[in-house]
């Protein structure tokens, strides 16, 4: 009897252990504002899983910005080091290496009326990335000079939506 207690004790151990690490690992956010909408809305709480590697397009990623912003933000990437990238505002179009991108996530207009006050290179340098929120018209991106491009050592976390 003992025996068999100790046995699923053990083995209740041992199940936990990696339930909890693997936890421990996430960083547990409250969307602030109104940018990733209708993807992520205000008060939503969401995890991210810690950020290692290289980010891709359309990711989900939580930035630290070194400077301004006491909060992480949370953004869509857009484009990556080596992607060339040109944003068409007249027809509402953004493409990456020549190649106009389906952005099924966003809400409204690709750019809504919002001023873009960023030089943006045609091609992205290497440790940076571009990157927009889900709701354009409200979103202070790397449209902005205020964000402008992100370096990838900004970026601490990944945002995985079931």
């Amino acid at each position: 009897m003992h025996l068999k207690k100790g046995v699923v004790c053990l083995l209740s151990i041992v199940l936990l252990i990696p339930l909890v690490l693997c936890g421990c690992s996430k960083t547990r956010v409250e969307v602030d504002g109104h940018a990733m909408e209708p993807t992520l809305k205000n008060g939503d709480v969401i995890f991210a899983d810690p950020f290692n590697g290289v980010p891709k397009n359309g990711d989900i990623i939580l930035i630290q910005k070194k400077s301004d912003y006491t909060k992480p933000l949370i953004k869509r990437v857009i484009a990556v080091e080596g992607q060339s990238l040109r944003l068409d505002y007249e027809n509402e179009r953004i493409f990456v290496d020549d190649t106009q991108i389906s952005e099924p996530y966003i809400k409204d207009t690709t750019f809504a009326g919002v001023n873009c006050n960023y030089n943006i290179p045609e091609v992205i340098p290497e440790g940076k990335i571009f990157v927009l929120g889900d709701n354009r018209a409200v979103s202070l991106d790397s449209r902005s000079s205020k964000i402008g491009l992100v370096d990838v050592n900004e970026i601490i976390g990944v945002i995985h939506l079931e």
